[in-house]
């Protein structure tokens, strides 16, 4: 999912309280996006474009494992991180919160390059100044209702979900961000939320003193993620997946 604009709100006590976060769990039992993954994701996006010719792209991991899954497309140039450093420009971003077999990359690399409905698809062009994530999202841990402040940025990604209204009348709500989203925005946990309500569709009142934070129910989750550039594809090809890369596991970082 792609980042929404910072609300202006500033942080409520309870937003900014110190965390009581258990132990991290260990997660080398847990799915690990590796330099493969998002080989594989280029050489689909590659076949496409170079006209289908020839056999389709084979993946050389394990298509068996299911988790939930991103894939994310970058460009070099216009971006600007907070605090006016360049970054890059998000040109599309999406994936499934239900386990997927990895045998399905292949349709999340078609979706989040072509089917992302706020931009334009990718282009051939494009190609040299994209860069590629592939995010296995992994350790959901349901918070429950009320309990919106439990969590950390940088480390989880959130979903959020709410009802509004009651009877026939009523309309459930959801929505998530990934673990590096309030990161890179520089959010707090207030802030990021408030935005991912937005990006949940809700238009209505957040009140600031807590009421609405009582119906959010949260499930925070930890992400394995691996990014490489195209020329990191260029270099690795015919490496079996290639070397190249950076291993960004925002389960650390």
């Amino acid at each position: 999912p792609s980042s929404s604009s910072s609300s202006s709100s500033s942080s409520s006590s309870s937003s900014s309280s110190s965390l009581s976060l258990p132990p991290s769990p260990s997660l080398s039992s847990h799915p690990q996006a590796t330099p493969a993954h998002v080989h594989y994701c280029f050489e689909v996006l590659l076949h496409h474009f170079n006209g289908k010719g020839g056999a389709p792209p084979v993946p050389v991991f394990d298509t068996t494992v299911s988790c939930p899954l991103f894939v994310t497309w970058e460009k070099d140039g216009k971006g600007v991180r907070h605090g006016g450093k360049t970054g890059r420009q998000l040109r599309g971003c999406i994936g499934t919160l239900s386990p997927k077999t990895l045998g399905d990359l292949r349709e999340y690399v078609f979706s989040s390059a072509f089917h992302d409905r706020r931009f334009s698809p990718i282009a051939h062009h494009e190609l040299p100044s994209l860069a590629c994530s592939v995010s296995l999202l992994v350790a959901y841990e349901d918070v429950g209702r009320g309990n919106v402040w439990d969590w950390e940025v940088g480390v989880h990604g959130i979903v959020i979900s709410f009802q509004d209204g009651v009877g026939r009348g009523a309309r459930r709500y959801s929505a998530t961000y990934l673990p590096e989203v309030a990161a890179e925005q520089a959010w707090t946990r207030q802030e990021a939320l408030e935005s991912l309500v937005r990006k949940s569709g809700y238009t209505g009142t957040i009140d600031a003193g807590g009421k609405f934070w009582e119906k959010v129910a949260l499930t925070r989750y930890r992400s394995s993620k691996f990014s490489m550039t195209y020329r990191e594809f260029v270099d690795g090809r015919g490496e079996g997946g290639g070397e190249g890369g950076r291993k960004k596991r925002v389960v650390v970082s």
